[in-house]
């Protein structure tokens, strides 16, 4: 359908609709338009979106045709970002994220104060080109690699920070957030007698810790650094990954049975803990073994090994000693079945012939 308008021609094929409003594109203009009727003439009113991109226009129509009646906004040239990170902050502060959030606001922060971005309008597309460029030439200047998934990370926070002061009714529309393309999943597993060489050579007593709970449990890395002792039950010989009032995530933490392995040295740790947490050094939290990690690998003669080739690398023990996929899975948190949910941590059993088979295929 098309709308002849003071000479300027209107083409609408209604590509998205949103409460009696619509997306629209002028013949004369590249840019995306919201239209809707003026009641009760039934006249076609249009506003630009200032956008090409046709999801970011989608998010711009929402917001526009979303707000209540007689609501008053914040446009985004007056909200300062420094303001929107705060206010993200407050809201996400009991989120398992909160910590990679803070740490995504404090290079994003850092990044605006040198392009002097004041304002969340300010953060478009372009400026998102330039914080990827000046994040990878940081890279290059530790002779560091980066990644897409880390930049995804950070742009994810952003987009998150701004579409909340939206929410808020403090911005207008907020502004499209593109990520990069996902990189492909990494293939580096140890083999059985790898495990055995890097367990061989840890000197550290918190990193070698790690190394055998990572290989024997499955977790991730933020489940085990931050596992406290209370969540050990050496009597009924399970560990409970997911604390007390933390809510479940996508990256769910289960109910594992203690392997043989791993019951001495847990013990050992829970009786000399200080901190309250089970790995510990010198006494206090630890934040990263990355670097222990790294060291202890280079001495076993290995590379690309970091604390998800562990997690990785024995569910692929567990695959080749022919333990069934529910169970590896369910070891790894990531069991959907709700009877399982329910039940796992009353009915740890299921687990055990699980736990059995990686005993035995690391010795």
């Amino acid at each position: 359908m098309c709308f002849n308008t003071d000479a300027m021609v209107y083409q609408s094929d209604k590509a998205f609709s949103y409460r009696e409003h619509w997306l629209s594109q002028r013949s004369d203009s590249p840019y995306w338009y919201i239209a809707w009727h003026d009641t009760p003439f039934g006249h076609v009113r249009r506003r630009s979106t200032r956008t090409l991109h046709l999801e970011a226009a989608k998010e711009a129509l929402v917001g526009f045709a979303g707000q209540p009646a007689g609501t008053k906004v914040e446009e985004p040239a007056w909200f300062e970002f420094t303001i929107a990170c705060d206010l993200y902050a407050s809201h996400a502060h009991e989120r398992p994220s909160h910590a990679a959030t803070v740490a995504a606001h404090k290079r994003l922060l850092s990044f605006a104060a040198r392009r002097h971005i004041a304002y969340a309008s300010q953060f478009n597309l372009v400026e998102q080109d330039h914080y990827i460029a000046w994040r990878r030439a940081g890279w290059r200047a530790q002779d560091r690699v980066g990644s897409n998934a880390t930049i995804n990370r950070e742009l994810e926070a952003l987009r998150a920070t701004l579409r909340y002061a939206w929410k808020c009714g403090r911005l207008s529309r907020p502004p499209y957030v593109e990520l990069l393309p996902s990189p492909p999943p990494r293939k580096r597993v140890l083999s059985v007698e790898e495990c055995r060489r890097l367990m061989a050579v840890c000197t550290e007593p918190h990193v070698a810790l790690f190394i055998k709970m990572a290989l024997f449990t499955l977790q991730r890395r933020s489940a085990l650094l931050e596992l406290k002792v209370e969540q050990a039950d050496l009597v009924g010989g399970v560990i409970y990954f997911n604390p007390p009032g933390r809510p479940q995530t996508n990256k769910r933490r289960p109910v594992i049975p203690i392997a043989s392995r791993l019951f001495a040295d847990l013990a050992t740790a829970i009786q000399a803990s200080r901190s309250g947490f089970i790995i510990e050094y010198k006494g206090k939290t630890v934040r990263s073994v990355k670097r222990g990690l790294a060291t202890s690998a280079r001495r076993a003669g290995l590379s690309g090994v970091g604390p998800n080739v562990l997690r990785r690398s024995a569910a692929t023990l567990l695959a080749g000693e022919g333990v069934p996929m529910r169970q590896i899975t369910g070891m790894l948190g990531q069991f959907q079945l709700r009877i399982t949910e329910r039940y796992a941590q009353h009915q740890p059993e299921y687990l055990r012939e699980t736990v059995h088979c990686l005993t035995n295929a690391i010795k």
